[in-house]
């Protein structure tokens, strides 16, 4: 008897396994099939921005070639479209770009191109650090800010970024000279000379610059 109350169990629970396997059959195979297309998607997805980042590299390089080359023009229309393009190169390429403005003495143009960098939160610090510091220079350049509002705009890059300090207190210094102001122009240079993070050749720069304060 309870053989039988045995089998009669076990019957229910295949024919109920049975019923749901048939039940949600087509919900296992949508599952499954979109699982495929999902892996299948993505490896795509994966092979073709590999291949596009390899196409960006070989235009960056392209277009590194021509500003090296007499096509500097063409160059630089490549590195324009690149700062604008996909993230991969196009701090690299917006660098170029705004160097390429300010030597054509573009300089508004390039500080728009250095700020677009430096608020990009996507792109390495390093960069950014670095287009603030230009976009400040071309600012001065272009005539927006005076010595006496460069000099502040140094300072607070200072008091925010580190990479990039001695090339600020520099700047800051030769804005001093402009003003007259040697005493002060002598303390930014001396504070360079004196710090372990300046390279030497700035060093050297910074005494150089030394003896104009006592001209």
């Amino acid at each position: 008897m309870v053989d039988i109350l045995d089998e009669a169990i076990q019957d229910i629970k295949e024919e109920r396994v049975e019923r749901l396997f048939f039940k949600y059959a087509k919900v296992f195979i949508i599952l499954i099939v979109a699982f495929l297309i999902g892996s299948i998607g993505y490896y795509g997805w994966k092979t073709f921005k590999e291949n596009k980042i390899y196409a960006l590299g070989g235009e960056y390089l392209m277009g590194m070639y021509r500003m090296q080359s007499k096509d500097f023009e063409k160059g630089a229309d490549i590195m324009e479209r690149l700062a604008t393009g996909d993230i991969s190169y196009s701090a690299l390429a917006g660098l170029n770009y705004a160097s390429f403005l300010s030597i054509k003495q573009q300089f508004t143009k390039a500080g728009q191109v250095y700020k677009m960098i430096r608020d990009n939160t996507d792109f390495d610090p390093l960069f950014r650090e670095f287009a603030q510091l230009m976009q400040i220079s071309m600012r001065l350049n272009a005539k927006e800010l005076d010595a006496r509002q460069g000099i502040e705009e140094y300072e607070n890059y200072i008091k925010n970024n580190s990479i990039f300090k001695a090339s600020a207190i520099e700047q800051q210094a030769v804005l001093y000279l402009s003003l007259g102001e040697k005493e002060k122009a002598k303390e930014m240079l001396n504070t360079i000379i004196i710090s372990a993070d300046a390279p030497s050749m700035m060093k050297r720069r910074a005494e150089e610059l030394l003896v104009l304060t006592s001209l």
